[in-house]
C-alpha cells in the first residue's frame, strides 16, 4: 500500500511493538484499545506504552477481558493494574459501571458524542495527532500508534479502522492482531526488520515482484516490475 502524504524515499520499519524488548530503552508507543478481542500480548505492549487510550467500548473490552490473560490473578486486581489514561469516543457504548470504575481510578473520559461522522478510533487518532508532530522520524525506533481489537469482527467495522489508517496516512498507525499486523506503507523503498514475537513463518504481502535470499516462498506466477519485496533469512 503506498500513502501519499509521504515524498518517495527510503523507510525503515522496526517491528519491535510486539517483543518484550526495544531496540533503544526509552522507545515507547501510544497504545488505542478498540472493542474486539485483544491479542494475547497486549499486556506487553501496555507496559511499553507512553500514553494508552480506550476507544469508547474499548474500555468494556479491557474490563471484561483483560483478566482473562491473568488466570491466576483476581479479576478486580487486574483491572485496577491496566486503568487507561484517557477515554474517547461518543460514548454511546461505554457502560456506567466501567466509566464509575476507571474514572475513580484517573481516566480522563473525553465526550465527542457532538462528532456523528467520524469513528471512535479516529477521534482517538485525531487526539494524539498533536502529540507526534513533535516526535522525531529519524530514530531506528520511532513512536507509533499501536491499535489493539482492530482486526477481525464486523467487516464494516475493519473497513473503517482501514480508512482511518489512509485519513492519517502521515501517523505511524499500526493495526495488530494475534497473528499479524497492519499498517500503511509509504511510496518508495521500504525495509522492514521483524523482531521478537514477529519470527513467524505466515506473513502475507500483497506483491508483484519478490527477490529472496534462501527463503522459500510461493509468489504469482504473473509478477509486474511495480514493486520489489527482498527476504533475507
Amino acid at each position: 500500500m503506498g500513502a501519499d502524504d509521504h515524498p518517495p524515499g527510503e523507510y525503515l520499519h522496526v517491528t519491535d511493538f510486539m517483543s518484550g524488548h526495544s531496540t533503544e530503552d526509552n522507545c515507547k508507543h501510544f497504545l488505542v484499545v478498540l472493542n474486539y478481542n485483544l491479542p494475547k500480548f497486549t499486556p506487553s505492549v501496555w507496559s511499553r506504552a507512553r500514553l494508552r487510550l480506550c476507544a469508547d467500548g474499548g474500555a468494556n473490552r479491557l474490563f471484561d477481558d483483560l483478566p482473562g490473560h491473568f488466570p491466576n490473578e483476581s479479576a478486580d486486581a487486574v483491572r485496577k493494574r491496566f486503568v487507561p489514561d484517557v477515554i474517547v469516543g461518543d460514548l454511546d457504548s461505554l457502560r456506567p459501571d466501567v466509566r464509575a470504575f476507571y474514572a475513580a481510578r484517573g481516566s480522563v473520559v473525553i465526550d465527542k458524542a457532538s462528532d456523528q461522522d467520524t469513528t471512535d478510533l479516529h477521534k482517538c487518532i485525531a487526539f494524539l495527532e498533536d502529540k507526534l508532530d513533535s516526535e522525531p522520524r529519524s530514530s531506528l525506533c520511532q513512536s507509533k500508534i499501536l491499535i489493539v481489537g482492530g482486526l477481525g469482527g464486523r467487516v464494516d467495522h475493519e473497513f473503517g479502522n482501514y480508512n482511518v489508517l489512509h485519513i492519517f496516512a502521515s501517523l505511524p498507525l499500526v493495526l495488530l492482531g494475534d497473528s499479524a499486523f497492519v499498517q500503511l506503507l509509504p511510496r518508495g523503498t521500504n525495509r522492514i526488520i521483524p523482531v521478537g514475537l514477529l519470527s513467524r513463518p505466515h506473513y502475507q504481502f500483497s506483491i508483484s515482484y519478490v527477490s529472496h535470499h534462501g527463503l522459500p516462498l510461493l509468489a504469482p506466477s504473473s509478477l509486474l516490475p511495480e514493486f520489489e519485496f527482498a527476504f533475507n533469512a
